[in-house]
C-alpha cells in the first residue's frame, strides 16, 4: 500500500534518509485533550514509532512510522479526533514570548505547570504520563508544555512524577 492510499493528502511524509514516515498533527491553538494525547501515545507505542516532536507551529509530528503501519496509525489519529496538516506555515509568531516554564499562578488561583523536554521530544511514555494528569495540554510556540487548572497539591505530585521522566520545570534550563 502506498502512503497516499486511503489517507488525506499531507498526513504522512517520508522522513529524509529513511524508509520511515512522519505524521504531522494539527492542534487547534496548540491544545490537545488528555484523552486524545493518551490515544496518540498508545498509537506511537503500538506502531513502534520513534517519538513525538513538538514544533514551533504548535503542532505535533510523530517520527518513525513504518510505511506498513501508516493506515492503522492514520485510523488511530482519526478515531482520536486528531487532524493532520501538510507543510507548516513559513512564519512563526510569538517566539519572543516570555518563557512559561516552571510553576505559574493561574488567574483563577490554580496552578499552571510549564515544562520542556530535551530537543522538544516526547516519548510515548512521557506523552502517556502527561495525558494521565487529565487536563488539556497546551503546546506553545516556544515548544513548552503547559498543564493548567491544577490545585497546588496536584501540581506538586505532577512535578514529582513528570520530572524523573525528563520533563524540565526549570526556566533556567538550557532547554527552556
Amino acid at each position: 500500500m502506498s502512503i497516499s492510499e486511503g489517507r488525506p493528502a499531507g498526513v504522512f511524509h517520508r522522513m529524509p534518509e529513511s524508509d520511515r514516515l512522519l505524521a504531522r498533527i494539527h492542534l487547534r491553538d496548540g491544545v490537545i485533550e488528555a484523552a486524545a494525547l493518551e490515544a496518540l501515545a498508545v498509537a506511537v507505542q503500538d506502531f513502534d514509532a520513534d517519538h513525538v516532536q513538538v514544533t514551533r507551529h504548535r503542532h505535533l509530528e510523530v517520527h518513525g512510522i513504518a510505511e506498513r503501519h501508516a493506515s492503522g496509525f492514520g485510523d488511530r489519529l482519526a478515531a482520536a479526533g486528531l487532524g493532520a496538516t501538510g507543510a507548516a506555515p513559513a512564519t512563526v509568531d510569538g517566539i519572543d514570548e516570555p518563557s512559561r516554564v516552571g510553576w505559574l499562578a493561574g488567574d483563577d488561583g490554580l496552578v499552571v505547570l510549564g515544562a520542556v523536554t530535551a530537543h522538544a521530544r516526547l516519548s510515548a511514555e512521557q506523552a502517556r504520563y502527561a495525558a494521565a494528569v487529565g487536563v488539556p495540554v497546551v503546546f506553545t510556540r516556544r515548544r513548552e508544555i503547559l498543564l493548567g487548572g491544577l490545585t497546588e497539591p496536584v501540581a506538586e505530585t505532577v512535578v514529582r512524577v513528570l520530572a524523573p521522566l525528563g520533563f524540565i520545570f526549570d526556566a533556567t534550563s538550557e532547554w527552556a
